[in-house]
């Protein structure tokens, strides 16, 4: 595991966060599943929780679930779950999404370069949950926790989406 004083962080460039984390992450790359089976662990730079916090604890503190359930469901949240190995070959970005009408960044940009992998930007593509991306589940809100919070009882198939094996995507 990384510390959390060691991973690259800039505000306002979450995916980038996500995508440093995930390239940084010891090469080894620990099987986390198996040693923890219980449970999953979230690692979110933006939290004020533990670095590490277990899923519950992160899903219960920073979802208000009471106040979404009454969003009609076009509105309802879904969750783009991409291996982080994917994620590292997938995401591109040349931060055009960062710029105002005149072309200044809305958010001064992290000193690391752009991110490119095979095009300059799919942001957007990967945001759009309709969009159907190999590899990659869209998870609605129940379906999300349930795979997450008891990761040994999630669902092997998930509702509008292809079927997954948990075992080959954890690396088991």
């Amino acid at each position: 595991m990384i510390p959390v004083d060691e991973a690259l962080y800039k505000s306002c460039y979450c995916e980038e966060n996500v995508y440093k984390l995930c390239e940084n992450w010891p090469l080894n790359r620990e099987n986390f599943w198996a040693k923890n089976p219980e449970t999953s662990k979230v690692f979110d730079l933006d939290s004020t929780l533990e670095w590490g916090v277990d899923f519950s604890t992160y899903w219960r503190e920073t979802m208000n679930l009471e106040e979404s359930s009454q969003y009609p469901e076009r509105y309802q949240r879904k969750f783009r779950v991409i291996p982080a190995p994917l994620y590292l070959t997938l995401f591109s970005s040349d931060r055009s999404h960062m710029l105002d009408a005149n072309g200044k960044y809305l958010h001064e940009p992290p000193e690391w370069p752009p991110i490119f992998n095979l095009i300059p930007t799919n942001l957007m593509d990967l945001l759009d949950m309709s969009k159907k991306i190999d590899n990659c589940q869209v998870m609605d809100e129940q379906a999300f926790f349930a795979r997450s919070a008891h990761y040994n009882d999630a669902p092997r198939r998930c509702r509008g989406d292809e079927e997954w094996n948990r075992d080959e995507e954890c690396g088991q």
